[in-house]
């Protein structure tokens, strides 16, 4: 079955070093999670391999945020990202593409694949809203991704237990199904116990103040932003948690 692995989603620098000293075997590395994670800059990776040289790091493919169905330029962009971040020395890749009736877009996945080789790439949570869970499953692992980030269709890994566990017992060890959304240190054994899943994904994150002193609360930089001078952050305590349940896991 192979042993348990934590992966922490970042946004930043402070987050990356945070997840690296908490212990986690992995990062999948974003830009903006507050709509959950678009393609990082080059310039965090870099900074991340210089801060944490022995950390593996998983770059996130996702031009824009909204549905996961895209344009000839959009694929086109995130073959140039895979391109770029490939020649940086990224560890791996996570994208997923749908077509507009909610199935893999097979042709464009493959695509990606074969730019990002010979480095292993995940099926995010696209899988979430494709519309058969069990065909998408069966042409994920056609495809050749090496593992499928899911929430088992629900909002959260909690509520998607069962459908998780079902994922498990049909992958067969043909693919890693790695359980991710809402799963803290709090929830992380009952997630384990009840799917038989080898992998977690978390973004142990702690809300952090800003260090600003002065504040103008009358303007917003975006849309749907509680508090802009609260920034949320990778805790190390929280990884170092989850990272000694999955020990005692093992």
């Amino acid at each position: 079955m192979g042993s348990k692995k934590l992966e922490i989603c970042i946004d930043s620098i402070e987050s990356g070093v945070a997840a690296h000293e908490g212990g986690a075997h992995r990062i999948e590395l974003c830009s903006a999670l507050e709509v959950g994670g678009l393609t990082p800059t080059v310039g965090l990776l870099k900074q991340i391999q210089h801060l944490c040289p022995s950390m593996t790091i998983y770059a996130m493919i996702r031009p824009r945020s909204g549905d996961f169905c895209y344009d000839s330029n959009e694929i086109q962009i995130m073959q140039k990202d895979i391109q770029v971040l490939k020649s940086e020395g990224v560890n791996g890749f996570v994208f997923g593409v749908l077509k507009t009736d909610g199935t893999v877009d097979y042709k464009n996945c493959q695509l990606l694949i074969e730019t990002a080789s010979p480095l292993d790439c995940t099926f995010h949570r696209a899988f979430d809203v494709v519309n058969d869970a069990n065909k998408a499953l069966e042409e994920v692992i056609k495809l050749g991704f090496t593992r499928i980030l899911t929430s088992g269709q629900s909002k959260t890994a909690i509520d998607g237990l069962d459908n998780i566990s079902n994922l498990v017992v049909r992958a067969q060890n043909r693919i890693i199904i790695m359980a991710g959304a809402g799963v803290t240190e709090d929830n992380m054994q009952l997630i384990l116990s009840k799917t038989n899943i080898n992998e977690i994904h978390s973004s142990a994150s702690c809300v952090k103040k800003s260090q600003m002193s002065f504040r103008n609360t009358n303007v917003s930089m975006g849309s749907n932003v509680e508090n802009e001078y609260n920034i949320k952050v990778t805790s190390t305590q929280r990884v170092n948690k989850m990272i000694d349940i999955l020990v005692k896991n093992y």
